[in-house]
């Protein structure tokens, strides 16, 4: 056993280079990705009532996105630290589906951060190269295994203005219907498909019972096209 472990050594020492390459090359890349960022950054001007950005400073970051502790200046002359928090790649997109028998398709996902499950419509980040209509239907297919005969472009939201600088997309599937059963690459965290009426989806919404924003945001953005 040894001996065969020693004869295939160089292979196994070839692929951990491989990886620490592939490592460094994704650092790097998010490393171009943040200069470039910072580059395009608008920095605001307290003069003019602005929350005006002295010096980016980056606080943690990993290929997925970077959390900035500011240096800025206010209005009244003060300085301090502001946390910013950005996406490293394409912003996402956020998609309610509605099948042909004009049912809105939800369900239940299970978010780490609140450490609870969540009804929600399909959503994720983009890939790079890739525009908001292919991440919703990328998305779609992927969480629910639903493909769409149309999309409705439904605008864009700031989820959290106080701290992250992102945008993201909503539209509206419209005519769905079952392709395959969903490939769920998030871990098996979803489950629980569930098919309701839009008014009823509404109802819930307004007596709290779906708390998610994007869901929650998506749903009232829709109702123009529903009602």
């Amino acid at each position: 056993m040894l001996n065969h472990f020693q004869k295939h050594l160089p292979w196994v020492g070839g692929f951990a280079m491989f990886g620490v390459v592939l490592a460094v090359a994704m650092l790097a890349a998010s490393a171009d990705l943040k200069k470039d960022s910072e580059a395009q950054l608008y920095k605001g001007d307290h003069m003019a009532g602005e929350i005006e950005i002295l010096e980016p400073i980056v606080a943690f970051q990993n290929k997925y996105c970077t959390v900035y502790n500011d240096k800025v200046l206010f209005p009244n002359g003060k300085e301090r630290n502001y946390l910013r928090f950005t996406w490293n790649g394409p912003a996402g997109a956020v998609v309610l589906p509605v099948t042909e028998e004009h049912q809105v398709l939800l369900f239940k996902h299970f978010r780490h951060a609140t450490r609870e499950w969540a009804l929600e419509v399909p959503r994720g980040l983009g890939k790079s190269g890739e525009d908001p209509l292919k991440t919703a239907q990328r998305e779609l297919f992927e969480e629910t295994g639903y493909m769409a005969k149309q999309m409705i472009d439904l605008g864009v939201i700031t989820p959290d203005s106080g701290i992250l600088a992102s945008k993201v997309s909503l539209y509206l599937a419209l005519g769905c219907t079952k392709q395959e059963v969903a490939s769920d690459p998030d871990e098996n965290t979803i489950t629980g498909e569930i098919l309701l009426p839009y008014d009823v989806v509404i109802q819930q919404a307004l007596d709290g019972e779906i708390t998610d924003g994007f869901t929650n945001l998506v749903l009232f953005r829709a109702q123009k096209y529903l009602k």
